[in-house]
């Protein structure tokens, strides 16, 4: 009878720290599941931010580079009225006074060369290209107004293109 009696508090406490063992496995178990949980989440968000921000970069590229297209397209047919009003040729003169939109589309376009699409890029560079043509010279008045016109449907695919990129 006396192994009896010690058997039962024996059997207690093994059952009791069996109890603890399972309760502190069933812890670190559920520690463990809430630590990689929270990293998957933080992870999500990190990812998400930085989508957030490459778009940003790349809304603020297209339409730096609308804005400059615009105004080098704009001081091209200002050029060409100026010299068809004063009925003569546009000069070098008259063509290096834009160089200043030449320089500008220039950068902007490196900026989407950067962080826009492959697309863009090329639509934007041929954009930048038929300006610079434009600018370089040897043309009547009536051939750079014929030819800045020109650009509107080319700056019609980009902005077509950029938003259909942007609001994927």
């Amino acid at each position: 009878m006396a192994g009896k009696r010690i058997s039962e508090p024996l059997r207690g406490a093994f059952i009791a720290m069996a109890a603890a063992a399972i309760g502190a496995g069933g812890t670190l178990a559920g520690n463990s599941l809430a630590g990689a949980n929270a990293r998957d989440q933080l992870a999500a968000q990190i990812e998400h931010e930085d989508n957030v921000r490459q778009d940003d970069l790349r809304r603020d590229a297209y339409q730096e580079f609308i804005s400059a297209a615009s105004q080098y397209q704009i001081d091209l047919r200002v050029v060409a009225q100026i010299a068809a009003a004063q009925q003569r040729p546009s000069t070098e003169k008259d063509l290096r006074d834009i160089t200043n939109d030449s320089a500008q589309i220039q950068i902007v376009w490196s900026k989407i060369e950067v962080v826009g699409s492959a697309k863009a890029a090329d639509l934007a560079g041929g954009i930048r290209k038929a300006l610079d043509d434009i600018a370089e010279g040897g043309l009547t008045p009536d051939e750079i107004e014929t030819r800045a016109v020109q650009i509107f449907p080319m700056l019609d695919r980009f902005v077509e293109a950029v938003r259909d990129e942007l609001n994927k």
